[in-house]
Order: structure tokens, then sequence, then C-alpha cells
């Protein structure tokens, strides 16, 4: 994701205070920066809410996704409070149930029933009433083996060679005007590679709402487009330097399929290995030899062999250990 991500975000949630009266009617930006955010990032938005700007994703089954049609997307029902729940039912035909409710199971639209919610939004009625904590999928987040770290607002993994790695980032945070931002981002990698497990589409959700002012948009004045092309649908308006919005919803797919998933792991798995040689002390052989670090050249402790034990002493120039000594946070060395 580039750099000046989060100030794009805030130029597209409330009017910059340099800027002049056109971005009133350039509500059309914001899909132009989702759409690539989608397309091109290295990170992705799965939710942002400002001022000026809504933004939503939930997983959908792909084969839903590639005959999704909905008419009108201001009807799409995706709401930030949906959460799992306990239902309780009664009718005339069936009596009483009780049942567990996933999170889109009440949604008015029929085809995001089946949808997987990724980020949850809960209030605490009554009770820290100006808190809204965002919460992610535990489906998402063990699966893909990240833990939160608060002092980074983010879910974090470390990588094969021992580097934290941000994958889920959570901004929240106060512009100038007093309004609040919240949006979460994640690591495009690691979504493609879920979607591509559960065989599942990104269905997104949007509305960018510029209006100049207290002046309502209405229907009578200004310039009204419908689009429908390629997974993407949506509505706009736009009065010149008073008003606009632009109101739909799009769909990626993964770039990998799961198939593809298991022909990168075979070839990872069949790739030849390049090992290291070390200067060891053999103590089987009690000599210093060079040896190389590939299992046909060491042997246990309890094979009978000539070469040198997997256990046996390792010597370094003193200037090796400096990275580990300098990086605190990351290592720690003792003695034995």
């Amino acid at each position: 994701m580039k750099q000046n991500f989060f100030d794009l975000l805030k130029y597209h949630s409330e009017k910059p205070k340099n800027s002049s009266r056109d971005w009133y009617g350039r509500a059309n930006e914001s899909l132009d920066f989702i759409k690539d955010n989608l397309e091109n990032s290295e990170e992705i938005m799965l939710y942002a809410v400002g001022k000026s700007l809504y933004l939503e994703c939930v997983l959908i089954p792909r084969e839903t996704a590639d005959h999704f049609n909905v008419d009108e997307p201001q009807n799409i029902d995706i709401r930030q409070d949906d959460t799992w729940s306990i239902e309780r039912i009664h009718d005339s035909l069936n009596g009483h149930q009780i049942k567990l409710s996933p999170p889109l199971a009440n949604s008015w639209t029929e085809q995001l029933k089946a949808g997987e919610k990724l980020v949850f939004v809960r209030f605490f009625n009554n009770y820290h009433q100006d808190e809204y904590p965002i919460e992610l999928s535990q489906k998402l987040v063990h699966s893909l083996d990240l833990y939160f770290l608060p002092d980074r607002s983010a879910f974090c993994r470390l990588t094969e060679q021992g580097n934290l790695e941000k994958v889920i980032k959570i901004y929240e945070t106060k512009v100038d005007t007093g309004n609040s931002i919240h949006a979460v981002t994640i690591l495009a990698k690691y979504l493609f590679k879920y979607m591509a497990v559960t065989n599942t589409s990104l269905f997104c959700r949007f509305d960018a709402t510029r209006v100049n002012g207290y002046d309502p948009i209405t229907s009578k004045d200004g310039q009204h487009k419908k689009i429908h092309q390629n997974h993407l649908y949506f509505n706009s308006f736009v009065i010149d330097q008073h008003s606009s919005y632009i109101n739909g919803y799009l769909i990626q797919h993964s770039e990998k399929t799961n198939d593809d998933l298991i022909v990168d792991w075979t070839n990872e798995f069949n790739k030849e290995r390049q090992y290291a040689s070390f200067i060891i002390y053999d103590r089987k052989n009690k000599k210093i030899v060079e040896c190389s670090c590939n299992p046909k050249y060491t042997v246990n402790y309890f094979t009978q062999s000539e070469l040198p034990w997997d256990i046996s002493p390792v010597f370094f120039n003193p200037s090796v250990l400096y990275k580990y000594k300098s990086d605190s946070e990351k290592y720690t060395l003792t003695d034995r």
C-alpha cells in the first residue's frame, strides 16, 4: 500500500481545508481510490468509515459472486453491528425454535446470507458509549495464525526469518474537525490465500457522499448515472461544486485458486535446498572440521556412524552475533 494511504483516506473521508468547492462534486474519486486499492495495492481495505466515506467488505461463495446481480445497490443490506446471535423464533407452523444465527443470515439481500463477515463493530449499550471497538473474524485471524499486539494496533505474525509482520492493521484517529476515521486493512497475499482456500470472493459495499454544508441532495437537479459492468455496479449523482454521491458494490476474485496453492506448495517442498557449512568441533572424533548442515553429513547421538553429531558445537566469528545483539526486541542471547 502506498505510504500516503492514510492521507488519501482522510482526503476521501472529509473535505481538506485547502481544497476548492469542486471537491463536493467529485465523489467519483472515491470509487477510483477503492478500485485502485483492491486491484493494485499490497494492502486491501476491509472496512473504512469517515464523514463522507463508507466501505465494508464481506466474503461470499465464488459461485454466488459469479452470478451476483442486485439492480439497486442502495438496497444491499450489510450492517456494521451484524454479528453472531442466538435467535428465538416462533410461528404457527413450527412453534418455538432457538438457533444460532450467522451475522448475515437476516440480510435483506438473499445472495449475501451465506456470506462471511470479516469486521465487527459492537456497541455495549449505555456503557462507554463513545467507544466503538473493532473486532475481526476469529476464523480469519486463527487460520492465518495472527495475534493482536495493542502497541502496534495490528494483528501480526512471525515470518520464517523471525521478523514481525503486520498483516491486519486497524486505523482509528480523529481529524482536525473532530470527526473520526476508522479503517481496517489486510495484506493482499494473505487475504487472497484465505479466499482461495475457502473458495470465496470479496464483496465490497461502498458509499461516498459529499454535501456542501446542509444543502440536501435532491433528485430534481444534477446528473444521474447508473453503471453495471464486470462485477461493478453503482449509482451516482452530481451537482458541480454543490454535492455528489456514488453508491454501489464491486466484487474481487482471488488471484489464485486452491489448486494453485497446492502447486506452489509442492514446488516449494520439492525444490533443491542449499546448506551452509560451518567450522565445528567434532566431539565424536575429537577434532575440528568444516561440516555441512545437510542432514546427510550429520547423525543423531544414537546412530552408529563416523559422521559428526548434529549437536556438535559451532564456531562463529564474533561479528556474526552483532546482528542478534543489536536487536534485543527480536532476539535473546544467553549462555549455556
